[in-house]
């Protein structure tokens, strides 16, 4: 995934006269990026910040790994790429005309890095949790701490070899197109599926609790037991929403659009189409803003982790 459209075709000056044209989309969009630099560098920052200081008791299963490394790519995001991001609008609020070639191309390569690497360590995450809560015992063997660190270095090192083909002679719309196809629609429908699997997996462990008490004497346990599982049911659902929402549902429309973009030369000059994909883009990076209070902050130990560490500090 990255800030910048599938569809390269468009020429630099088509795209800053559409942008230019409508001035409420260059300064809000300079001053939304500066307000989600520091909040996503601040809220990734000490997620990371309380790894390190608890790597015995935190980095000791896979699935902390994965926030791990969904942390520092966010904090990447938020440290590098939306400050740069911000630059940009400004320039383009000021008419000083389109950015360098070579200093486009850095922030669509960083952008495929990071933000890639947030989404697939998410994924990840995912389906470790389905495969945790479906398959405990196999789960314990296949999923192991060397194996996540050895899946989130390939993912890395993948998606770093991936970018620096922008600066290669293969033709930019092909790389752009293929990082469309392969890094944003296959990883988001896996993303998909595994909140979908994971949903199912949690019902069907609370039918087989319920069924294990099913023939109990004890009436009033049995309905503490029964209204427990309700309870959470419900808040597993609200869990796997809460997931969705920020994970996902901002990717798709936008990608729908770059398909429409990339696909359909009349649309690549209708101006209004280009703008809601500046707009929809813009959407995405406040999922690395919530990330670290979705996956972590929302927890008591994160929470008590970094009040004692604020504590030490004092």
């Amino acid at each position: 995934m990255s800030f910048t459209s599938a569809n390269y075709s468009l020429a630099q000056q088509q795209e800053l006269e559409a942008v230019q044209g409508h001035q409420m989309i260059p300064l809000p969009s300079a001053i939304l990026f500066t307000c989600l630099a520091p909040l996503t560098v601040l809220g990734n920052g000490l997620l990371l910040l309380i790894f390190t200081k608890n790597t015995v008791s935190l980095l000791r299963t896979p699935s902390n790994f994965f926030i791990f490394s969904m942390a520092f790519a966010n904090f990447l995001t938020g440290a590098v790429l939306q400050p740069l991001l911000a630059y940009r609008y400004y320039y383009l609020y000021l008419r000083k005309g389109p950015l360098l070639m070579t200093l486009r191309k850095v922030m669509s390569a960083f952008s495929i890095v990071t933000m890639n690497v947030s989404i697939i360590s998410v994924c990840a995450f995912s389906w470790d949790s389905f495969l945790a809560l479906s398959q405990p015992i196999k789960h314990r063997h296949w999923m192991t701490v060397r194996r996540a660190k050895v899946l989130i270095f390939c993912t890395w090192v993948y998606q770093i070899g991936f970018a620096s083909m922008l600066f290669t002679r293969i033709p930019l719309p092909l790389v752009l197109k293929t990082d469309l196809y392969v890094n944003t629609t296959f990883v988001a429908s896996l993303l998909l599926l595994s909140y979908f699997f994971l949903y199912k997996a949690f019902k069907k462990r609370e039918r087989r609790r319920a069924r294990s008490f099913g023939n109990s004497n004890l009436q009033l346990r049995h309905f503490r037991v029964i209204r427990r599982g309700t309870s959470m049911e419900k808040r597993m659902r609200k869990i796997i929403f809460l997931f969705t929402l920020v994970t996902t549902i901002p990717i798709i429309p936008v990608t729908v659009v770059w398909y429409v973009t990339g696909h359909c030369v009349r649309c690549q000059r209708y101006q209004p189409l280009v703008l809601t994909e500046k707009v929809l883009n813009q959407l995405v990076f406040v999922k690395f803003v919530l990330d670290p209070f979705v996956y972590a902050w929302r927890l008591e130990r994160y929470r008590r982790a970094l009040k004692k560490m604020l504590c030490y500090i004092q």
